[in-house]
């Protein structure tokens, strides 16, 4: 494909070396292939913040210590994960 007037050329470029790379699979074994998760974006997780000037110590040092927990996930889903089964239950937003 010509990814010079594609919108995400990064994308382009990276599902281009997707279908090079699985050119000589068929089947289940190629869509497998092509399934890999997409690396288009690096994504690099929260700094812990300065929790002397919180308002809430407890609730910034329960934060600060699930980004130290959570801070080797590479993809923002892993890392929501992580940061949801370390947070206490009552540090946790309320809907």
């Amino acid at each position: 494909m010509d990814c010079a007037k594609a919108r995400d050329k990064v994308r382009c470029e990276s599902l281009n070396k997707d279908i090079e790379a699985c050119r000589d699979k068929v089947g289940d074994e190629w869509r497998s292939c092509m399934h890999q998760p997409a690396s288009t974006a690096k994504f690099t997780p929260p700094k812990a913040r300065d929790c002397s000037k919180a308002r809430n110590q407890e609730r910034c040092a329960a934060h600060t210590a699930a980004l130290e927990a959570c801070k080797d996930k590479t993809s923002r889903s892993e890392h929501s994960k992580c940061m949801a089964a370390q947070l206490p239950v009552a540090t946790q937003k309320k809907n």
